[in-house]
Parts: structure tokens; C-alpha cells; sequence
């Protein structure tokens, strides 16, 4: 019976006979089969066809090495031993099994490509893959400047729920944007509007009421001549205290019948002399005293009647004048 791995020789019992063929063959095949080893702080020394089979360590390096009878093979051969030799990982590489019979260490790394630098947007650029060779963050960010989109790059229109409260602000909206469609009822307020800025040309007409004018704030100034007619005063009319001495012209006073002047309101101050003659006065006026220098008198039809309690002096009165003394 022989071993499996050398196939020496195994005898069953203390009486087997036992010869030196047996011997021999059973060294033989240790010689042929078995390895041998060797190790030092080193590399092995030369290599020749007794050392077949042989393996030397070197304790220094960590190397390992076989010989097959003219040179010494390293077992554990490491394809990079300096940085400079390691190669770099480089974005849109292929996947590959690789051909090499080399070793990596357990510990080594690969460079990575930086991190490229972010660029804003911009509304004149095409679509393009790139050619940088520089990794992106995950969490990058691509700056808008202000007017990089603009109208012809929005397919269709902006939804209200798609911008946030107070995102829009006079910078981004152009000249002449916003028009009365836009505008919400109510959200023009007085305080919306500069001074001055509201001129009749935006004033419809019958669109200002006596309600929207201030007490006392329509003056003369603001009154074009004519402007006010008849139709524009109150039933009341015009007293008076409204109007100025000497403003009125003869011809802008109607004829007023008696109906038209209120008891007692023409005096002695608004009749002309010689105004009242015969035909302006009746039969049973009063006589009335009105001063004639030291004398009292009164006028009808044209003719004065004195009364004084001294005599006429020449010159106090008329032809066809009656002069009364008491």
C-alpha cells in the first residue's frame, strides 16, 4: 500500500519484508514531489537545477519567490509599487476583467478626478455633453442670474401656485407690464399713487361727484369763465354776501318781477336818483320824509313836495314843486 499525495511505500505488520528498491523509489518521489524552503532577510541566492521546486521568502519585503531550475520567480508581484505608477480613475472608463498577473495591494488607492467648479446658467447656451473630466457634487447647484429665462423659453404661461408669496418685485416685471386687467379691485390705494401723478386725461367724465371734492377746495381758480350756469346753482341761488360789488353787468340781470325780491331788501341805496317817477309809483304810496338840505320832501309824478317850517329860499325847488311850512 503507498501514500496518496508521494506514493511511498506503507508496510501492514512488524514482519513485512522490506528491501532497499522500496527505499530508493520512496525518496525519489519525496525529491520529485516535495518543495523546499527557504527564508531570509534577502533574496535568494542563484538559482540552478537542484533548487527546483524550491520556494525563499524574504522577510524584509514580504516577497515570496519559486524556482524553476534556471531563475527565481516572485509569486507575489505587485503591478504599481509607487504612487506615480498607480493609475487614475477616469469618468466614462469601461468596465474590464483586466489581463495582468500582477497583485494590487489590499491598501492601495486609486486617484480620484477633482471636483469641477459650478457655473450659472446661461439663456445663450446649447445643449452639450461636455468634455471635463472632473466630477460634479451631488448636491450642486446651478445659479440663475436675473433675465436668464426669458418669454421665448417658457412654453406656455407661469401658474400663480408656481411662484412664491413676494417673489416678484419691480425688477422683474418690464415697462408698462402691468395693465388694469392685472390690477385686483381695490388695490389701488391713495397711497399708490405719487403726487401730481393723476391728471384729467385719467379722470372719466361725471366721474368726480361733490362727494370726492373737499369743503372749500374748488376755488375760483378751478372755475372757467361761464362755467357756472343757472342750472348748476341751488334752488336757493346766490345771496348777497356772494357776490362782489360792481361783478354783476346790467345785462347779466334778467327783468325781476315782484315775486323775485324779498320784503325789504331794495333801500334807498340800491334806487337811482330820478328813478321812481309817476308810473313806478301808486296813488296811496305813503309819503315818506327824505332829507332836501333843511327840508323834508317827497316825489310823485315827477314832482316834489317840501315840507318845512320855514319859507321856500330861492332855488329850494322846481316849477310845478309844492312847498308846505308848518
Amino acid at each position: 500500500m503507498a501514500t496518496t499525495r508521494f506514493s511511498l511505500i506503507q508496510w501492514d505488520d512488524d514482519t513485512a519484508a522490506v528491501d532497499r528498491t522500496q527505499f530508493n523509489d520512496a525518496f525519489a518521489s519525496i525529491d520529485n514531489l516535495g518543495a523546499g524552503y527557504t527564508q531570509t532577510t534577502g533574496a535568494p541566492g542563484a538559482a540552478s537545477a537542484d533548487k527546483v521546486g524550491f520556494l525563499h521568502f524574504n522577510t524584509t519585503d514580504d516577497t515570496l519567490f519559486y524556482c524553476d531550475g534556471s531563475t527565481w520567480q516572485q509569486i507575489n508581484v505587485f503591478g504599481n509599487t509607487t504612487n506615480a505608477t498607480i493609475s487614475a480613475i477616469t469618468p466614462g472608463d469601461s468596465k474590464s476583467a483586466g489581463s495582468s498577473t500582477e497583485l494590487a495591494k489590499a491598501d492601495h488607492v486609486h486617484e480620484m478626478p477633482d471636483f469641477g467648479a459650478i457655473s450659472n446658467l446661461s439663456a445663450s447656451a446649447t445643449s452639450t455633453d461636455g468634455s471635463a473630466t472632473t466630477f460634479a457634487k451631488s448636491d450642486h447647484v446651478h445659479g440663475i442670474p436675473n433675465g436668464t429665462i426669458t418669454n421665448d423659453m417658457l412654453a406656455g404661461s407661469i401658474a400663480g401656485s408656481k411662484l412664491a408669496t413676494g417673489t416678484i418685485t419691480a425688477t422683474q416685471m418690464g415697462t408698462n407690464s402691468v395693465n388694469t386687467d392685472e390690477l385686483a379691485a381695490g388695490a389701488v390705494t391713495t397711497a399708490k399713487i405719487a403726487d401730481a401723478n393723476v391728471t384729467t386725461a385719467k379722470i372719466a367724465n361725471a366721474n368726480v361727484t361733490t362727494a370726492k371734492i373737499a369743503d372749500g377746495d374748488v376755488t375760483t381758480d378751478k372755475l372757467d369763465s361761464g362755467a357756472v350756469t343757472n342750472a348748476k346753482l341751488a334752488s336757493s341761488g346766490l345771496s348777497a354776501s356772494k357776490i362782489t360789488t360792481g361783478t354783476l353787468p346790467v345785462d347779466q340781470v334778467p327783468t325781476l318781477n315782484g315775486s323775485k325780491i324779498a320784503s325789504n331788501t331794495i333801500t334807498a341805496t340800491q334806487i337811482a336818483a330820478d328813478a321812481i317817477g309817476s308810473s313806478e309809483a301808486s296813488d296811496d304810496i305813503p309819503l315818506t320824509a327824505n332829507t332836501y338840505g333843511d327840508a323834508t320832501h317827497d316825489s310823485r309824478g315827477g314832482k316834489r313836495i317840501f315840507i318845512d317850517s320855514g319859507s321856500p329860499s330861492p332855488g329850494d325847488g322846481a316849477n310845478g314843486d309844492i312847498w308846505l311850512e308848518y
